[in-house]
């Protein structure tokens, strides 16, 4: 069960980090190409 609740974590994260605007990404030091990175792999990478 803690592998599908890192998994549930990881998706939200990345679905939320997915939405985010291209100011409030560099508020936060990232950028478009590296949101964009960090979005699309598969849950359990």
């Amino acid at each position: 069960m803690e592998t599908i609740g890192t998994w549930l974590v990881r998706y939200r994260t990345r679905r939320h980090l997915s939405q985010l605007d291209n100011d409030l990404l560099r508020d936060i030091g990232l950028s478009v190409k590296a949101e964009f990175r960090e979005a699309r792999p598969p849950v359990w990478k």
